[in-house]
């Protein structure tokens, strides 16, 4: 089941400035799991401490077993409106919900099962 979680916010993201450095971004570019779009800026705050944040979740999915695919798409359409988080996981044995609320807070949930990950993330 894939879940859609629209205008997502970091909850009690701690790095400051000086942490992003060149170094940081470098590293957090080459080794994340996590699917962009092409909306994604790298140069961007914002989108860097989502990016953050969002590896930060599936390596704790990771280290939980909690094997599956995480996405972060930047729209601006009606339906699914600024940064959504996108996480496709089976092996969860209850909600991925009270998860992903450690590290997000989100205005709405949807859940999919007719489109396939790679698809939603084309759909920017």
């Amino acid at each position: 089941m894939i879940k859609i979680f629209t205008n997502v916010w970091p909850n009690k993201y701690l790095k400051t400035r000086q942490e992003f450095s060149e170094e940081f971004v470098n590293k957090l570019m080459t080794h994340t799991n996590v699917e962009t779009t092409d909306a994604f800026a790298p140069n961007d705050a914002v989108s860097l401490i989502l990016l953050d944040q969002a590896d930060e979740m599936q390596e704790f999915m990771q280290l939980h077993n909690l094997n599956g695919r995480v996405g972060l798409i930047y729209n601006l359409s009606h339906a699914y409106p600024w940064w959504s988080l996108i996480v496709d996981t089976d092996s969860g044995k209850g909600s991925i919900n009270l998860l992903v609320s450690k590290f997000f807070r989100w205005d709405r949930i949807e859940s999919q099962s007719i489109l396939s990950f790679d698809e939603i993330l084309e759909m920017q």
